[in-house]
């Protein structure tokens, strides 16, 4: 009976834990600008995933945004990261739903850390990437 209580009751709440973007600069984004995110999730119980967004105009002149990310929980390094997040398909089309801006999401974790601080840049040959609106966190149950 407990059980069943448990699993209604986790049913009925909002999957979405956490959910921010965080804008790049207008005439582009530097590499040496690091976006942070410091996410506060009350919720210990469920399984967990943590995505990455990203808005883009048309204007973005690649296939892909290589990213870099630096985990930290309680001040110290716990994982660095790199992903190529793809921003069009093969045949070139863009992802993600919108008209001005381009939005679409990248799985990046299965499990959620508390207290973890996300340290985000881009890792592009160019030192100023333009095209790219904002970068979002989304931290959600499974």
């Amino acid at each position: 009976m407990a059980s069943t209580l448990l699993i209604l009751v986790s049913a009925c709440l909002p999957s979405t834990l956490f959910h921010s973007f965080l804008s790049v600069h207008l005439n582009g984004w530097e590499r040496g600008d690091t976006l942070v995110f410091k996410p506060i999730v009350n919720d210990s119980i469920s399984n967990k995933q943590v995505l990455l967004e990203v808005r883009n105009t048309t204007k973005y002149a690649y296939t892909s945004l290589l990213l870099c990310m630096e985990c930290r929980t309680n001040n110290q390094v716990t994982r660095i990261d790199t992903f190529n997040y793809p921003i069009t398909n093969e045949q070139g089309t863009w992802k993600g739903a919108g008209n001005i801006y381009k939005q679409s999401a990248l799985l990046l974790y299965n499990h959620y850390t508390p207290h973890t601080e996300y340290r985000i840049w881009h890792c592009m040959g160019d030192e100023k990437v333009k095209g790219i609106e904002s970068i979002g966190l989304h931290i959600k149950r499974k």
